[in-house]
């Protein structure tokens, strides 16, 4: 069950049972009925502002580990002015340009590699250097290859 069900469900027994416990023990007095009756939409009030500051925030959250389960490294949330909130956010900010630093030193290595392995690939493949358009690999075209690669 999720949290949401699990709060919408006790804000709505809770509510249930003062309303009829107000129907029942001020049945005879009927100003403090009213006035029961307007303390509990009081009440209602104050929990649905209670759902939305609690629900609401974690629905971004889980966005949020949504798109690192999809290694998107990208999404940074902005502050919201809630004190509680803010801390988490500063967190995840903070997690996930750790994410990407990491991802950046990982990937720089293997880029590197990339790079080489195209350049001798290139050096030894006339085709290739003629498919790209620089006017350094054209020239190259004129030099005979060398006897490492072909």
């Amino acid at each position: 069950m999720k949290l949401r069900t699990k709060f919408l469900l006790f804000v709505i027994i809770l509510h249930a049972v003062a309303l009829v416990l107000s129907f029942l023990i001020f049945k005879d007095n009927k100003i403090f009925f009213i006035a029961s009756e307007v303390l509990i939409l009081f009440s209602v009030y104050i929990s649905w502002r209670l759902y939305n500051e609690l629900i609401q925030p974690l629905n971004m959250l889980m966005q949020g580990t949504d798109a690192i389960k999809d290694r998107d490294f990208n999404v940074k949330f902005v502050k919201t002015g809630k004190y509680e909130m803010d801390e988490l956010i500063n967190v995840y900010n903070y997690m996930i340009d750790e994410l990407r630093k990491e991802r950046t030193k990982q990937e720089e290595p293997n880029a590197q590699q990339r790079t080489r392995t195209k350049g001798t690939e290139s050096k030894c493949n006339p085709n290739a250097i003629h498919q790209r358009s620089s006017p350094l690999l054209v020239q190259s075209l004129s030099s005979p290859c060398s006897a490492a690669c072909c």
